[in-house]
């Protein structure tokens, strides 16, 4: 054995020697053969030319087959299977919770093609297949140490706890407000674009996020869960019944800071600032004259429908009793009053 691995080191070295006396007789235009009989170092450390077969020295070539070592495949990793009460029948995992053990068998069914088999979802990654599982399930195993709430995604967790340490990462280019979720930063962009993707199917009403949606679709439903239990009044939006509570309380929580004069909501006070610094911001596009409120411009643009009416002859009001019509709602409303005081006279 020791013969064999001194002869096989003697044919490595003068296997690289001869590498060498090609490159340099390549590069020189130099006979190898003739290199090495000029060469004492070279000559008494590289194998003749008939030693072994294996060896062929030539004036273009050099070739040594050396047998390389079979590469050993390192053998695979088996599965580390989990020894729990619930154990799943196909592939004989356990697991120590019930929900987990239900998600498993959800997305087991076919595991290179992940589909939910409650809603038919096609997903390209077993992991966000059991994720989306968890919505089915309504597992919410990660929960916040701060204030207990709980999350079906460690995503959601960690954009969760940003809020606690008053991290807002995302900000506004335009105007500098900061968010704490990306998404989020990119609807409020849409406050500067104009930008309204979101449509009502059923009004064609256009809407910037899907809250404003969904906000908007009470109105079609006339759904309204949020009851006063003082008067019994009912509401489409907590924020709205959270406001008509002040109505019987007497709460008036902003101030302006001008004069003093509170109100119940925050809108009112900037209505009412605009009696301070001037501004009017609707305008008349008939005769210019400028209003606090859009409301007060409405108003004043029936006077220049109803005088328009004057020219035209239109008269859109009509009298359900008698058939008179009339250009302007107060005049109809008016002449209602007639037909009441005929009523009481007879």
């Amino acid at each position: 054995m020791d013969r064999a691995f001194m002869f096989k080191q003697l044919c490595i070295q003068s296997y690289l020697k001869l590498m060498e006396c090609k490159r340099i007789t390549d590069n020189d235009n130099i006979n190898i053969s003739e290199y090495i009989d000029t060469n004492t170092d070279l000559k008494d450390g590289v194998l003749k030319e008939n030693s072994f077969s294996d060896v062929e020295i030539s004036n273009n070539d050099v070739e040594f087959k050396i047998d390389e070592p079979e590469k050993v495949k390192a053998p695979k990793k088996r599965k580390k299977i989990n020894v729990g009460v619930f154990k799943c029948e196909v592939c004989t995992e356990g697991f120590d919770l019930k929900c987990d053990f239900e998600t498993h068998m959800i997305a087991h069914p076919n595991d290179d093609n992940p589909l939910c088999t409650l809603c038919n979802k096609q997903f390209t990654d077993l992991k966000v297949l059991k994720r989306h599982v968890r919505i089915h399930m309504l597992s919410k195993p990660f929960r916040c140490e701060l204030c207990q709430k709980s999350f079906s995604e460690s995503g959601s967790l960690t954009r969760h706890l940003r809020k606690h340490r008053g991290e807002k990462r995302h900000l506004c280019t335009v105007c500098g407000k900061g968010f704490y979720e990306a998404n989020v930063l990119s609807v409020h962009m849409r406050t500067h674009t104009g930008e309204k993707p979101i449509e009502c199917k059923v009004c064609k009403k256009r809407f910037a996020d899907p809250n404003g949606l969904r906000s908007h679709m009470k109105s079609h439903t006339g759904e309204k869960n949020y009851l006063c239990n003082i008067c019994n009044k009912s509401f489409s939006h907590s924020f709205v019944l959270k406001k008509h509570l002040r109505v019987h309380s007497g709460e008036r929580p902003y101030l302006c800071s001008v004069c003093g004069k509170s109100f119940t909501q925050s809108h009112y006070v900037s209505v009412h600032m605009r009696q301070h610094t001037g501004e009017l911001p609707y305008t008349c596009s008939v005769c210019n004259k400028g209003f606090t409120q859009n409301s007060q411009m409405e108003m004043h643009m029936r006077i220049h429908t109803a005088h328009v009416r004057t020219h035209t002859g239109e008269k859109p009001y009509q009298c359900a009793v008698c058939g008179h019509r009339f250009a302007q709602s107060g005049a109809l409303a008016t002449h209602r009053k007639t037909h009441l005081n005929d009523n009481k006279t007879k």
